[in-house]
């Protein structure tokens, strides 16, 4: 389980992020879409304490600075271009999944 809660960043005295929240529940695949300059990264690399700002995000309860092991417990891809440019983000995420058959079972249907 993922749990954002009020995640928000100000820069240049604005908000990039104003409280956004949600909950990411076991089996579930979620994306983060929006167009250009519309947080993604931001949000992404708030729920693991690599931009400053308020609110938290918990991984199964447990904030991340707090994980024991967290590169090998949470999968975060950051990195345009990355991907490969010809796969879609469905694509990606079959690959991905292919790789955990518990996971892939799970997500199907």
């Amino acid at each position: 389980m993922i749990e954002a809660i009020e995640l928000t960043v100000r820069r240049r005295g604005r908000n990039v992020l104003d409280a956004v929240s949600f909950d990411v529940r076991p089996g579930q695949v979620t994306g983060v879409l929006g167009g250009t300059g519309a947080g993604k990264t931001t949000l992404l690399r708030r729920m693991v304490d690599l931009e400053r700002g308020g609110g938290e995000t918990l991984f199964d309860g447990t904030p991340y600075r707090s994980l024991r092991h967290p590169m090998r417990e949470i999968g975060l891809l950051l990195e345009p271009g990355v991907g490969h440019p010809q796969r879609t983000v469905r694509g990606h995420l079959r690959l991905a999944l292919a790789t955990d058959r518990r996971a892939a079972r799970e997500g199907s249907g």
